[in-house]
């Protein structure tokens, strides 16, 4: 459902500028958030000028953004702007569960973990609570647990884990994006890759960040000829030897051109929202996201 303030009704030009953006919005919400509802206002900023204030919620959680009419005139800009809205809404207030390896665990390492807990201010704001099952209290004063793990809001997740790494622990079915030694095999991938005369990559993104097992890597070069659907396709290929605890590294070589275009017709592909929402990892340039702002300013705000 989509609404408007009387305030913004009682504007003609601001409401018809905003009932003419609302299928864009409608097929955001279709997609990823059927049931929340949004409600639109006119606001003024210190200058009197307008702005039109879009708010989201469904039962997990609720957000909220500016936008200047102008944007809403610009379907690209604005589609991009509305995808990282709805992008936090789904991440606002959902909770996770995030296990942890330990069955045995001193009164030491327990410590840690709530002085690590405690420390972190961000982690502190998603809400966590320590979820455990103690069966026993050993000799040695250490304790067996089953069922252990620390519950907060979904957009903590990576504060948790470094909560939990701090403290000594190992959460369970870590990504492959959070060991060293897989970031280190992937530059070296990329580096060999890049090496290669044929679609030498001139930008490479690693995305999907949280897969416990496959590396996906988003190519993009120069060279490589555009089908024009913007499907952004990936080649599975064994990861062997190559990125040692990874089952395959999942290629996706696309032309800029393609990019553009899926952005266009296809933003939900999980490329596409790594480069909105800037939640991938650069692997060339190294960890230079400025490469791929100059390159897709429309898409990475």
């Amino acid at each position: 459902m989509i609404e408007q303030t009387e305030t913004l009704n009682a504007d003609v030009a601001q409401s018809g500028l905003v009932k003419a953006s609302d299928q864009l919005l409608q097929n955001e919400l279709q997609q990823y958030s059927p049931d929340a509802h949004a409600k639109w206002d006119l606001q003024r900023d210190e200058k009197g000028r307008p702005l039109l204030l879009l708010a989201l919620r469904d039962q997990f959680g609720f957000v909220s953004d500016r936008f200047a009419p102008d944007e809403l005139r610009n379907d690209q800009h604005f589609r991009a702007r509305l995808h990282r809205l709805v992008g936090d809404l789904l991440q606002s207030s959902r909770r996770v569960n995030v296990p942890i390896q330990e069955t045995k665990l001193s009164v030491q390492q327990l410590e840690a973990l709530r002085m690590a807990m405690n420390d972190d201010r961000v982690l502190l704001e998603g809400s966590p609570r320590l979820r455990n099952q103690a069966l026993q209290i050993n000799a040695d004063g250490s304790f067996t647990v089953q069922d252990f793990s620390i519950e907060a809001d979904a957009r903590v997740i990576d504060a948790v884990k470094r909560a939990v790494m701090k403290a000594g622990l190992t959460a369970k079915g870590e990504s492959l994006a959070s060991k060293p030694a897989i970031q280190e095999a992937v530059r070296i991938l990329v580096d060999a890759h890049r090496k290669d005369p044929t679609n030498t990559p001139r930008l490479v993104l690693w995305f999907r960040l949280n897969d416990f097992k496959d590396v996906h890597l988003l190519e993009i070069s120069d060279d490589v000829a555009d089908p024009g659907d913007g499907a952004i396709d990936g080649v599975a290929l064994g990861a062997g030897s190559a990125v040692p605890g990874a089952r395959s590294i999942v290629i996706y070589l696309a032309s800029p051109s393609e990019i553009h275009k899926a952005f266009e017709v296809n933003p939900g592909h999980p490329a596409i929202e790594a480069m909105i929402n800037r939640s991938g990892r650069v692997i060339y340039p190294p960890g230079d996201w400025q490469a791929f702002i100059d390159e897709f300013p429309e898409i990475i705000q």
